[in-house]
């Protein structure tokens, strides 16, 4: 038997992932670039750029778990609030999904039937997922993302830091080593969520490289 494999199920922690990998990889070697330009030396550069990136990955820790939980908040409070008009006034909700059912194009007796079926196997359930579009199985997860989000910014910075620990010619490496992380990371969160990749690849490489040129011509007035 065929199975067709979705990736829908892969949203959260992916976009957590890329947003974090992508935003550590961008702003750490546009910091690192910018304070190459100036006149710092190397170690101060590694001692700056070094606290940058701790900090950096903590705050994209702290925001993707307060952006993700108030995501959560409000889906629970859906929940809460379809449970009581499911106590209060169980016909009414009944006929509701009953005619949700008419207005995708079946007949009013298999409406019924489905609705029937389905809400004496779990009513809640099968509210949610017609009223709301919601699955528990693609529910927030605030802990998920938030670590997701800390470690890949943490790891996709750490590559221009490490750069500038080891290299005074730092300019000349950074560039084609953020290109070249782009290009992995747009393939990869591609191939993860089956895109096309060249899309993802172009997308995230072009606006991560004018990052750079802007960053490095800022620092240039000082």
């Amino acid at each position: 038997m065929h199975k067709e494999h979705h990736y829908s199920n892969r949203l959260g922690w992916l976009r957590a992932a890329v947003m974090g990998a992508n935003d550590g990889i961008v702003s750490m070697s546009g910091l690192v670039i910018g304070l190459a330009s100036s006149s710092m030396d190397q170690r101060d550069i590694f001692f700056a750029a070094f606290t940058g990136l701790i900090a950096g990955a903590l705050s994209m820790g702290v925001g993707e778990f307060i952006s993700v939980s108030s995501q959560s908040d409000s889906e629970k409070a859906d929940i809460k609030r379809e449970k009581k008009a499911l106590s209060e006034s169980p016909q009414e909700e009944f006929d509701e999904l009953v005619s949700a059912y008419e207005k995708k194009g079946l007949s009013s007796k298999l409406a019924f039937d489905i609705a029937r079926e389905l809400t004496d196997k779990d009513a809640l359930k099968a509210h949610l997922s017609e009223e709301l579009n919601y699955d528990s199985e693609y529910r927030a997860k605030p802990f998920q993302a938030a670590i997701v989000s800390l470690m890949a910014f943490f790891v996709g910075g750490g590559i221009p830091v490490a750069i500038s620990s080891f290299s005074e010619d730092i300019s000349s490496l950074i560039y084609p080593t953020t290109i070249l992380t782009l290009i992995i990371l747009g393939f990869s969160s591609a191939r993860i969520g089956g895109v096309n990749p060249l899309r993802s690849i172009l997308r995230v490489t072009l606006l991560g490289l004018l990052v750079l040129i802007l960053s490095q011509a800022i620092s240039t007035f000082y």
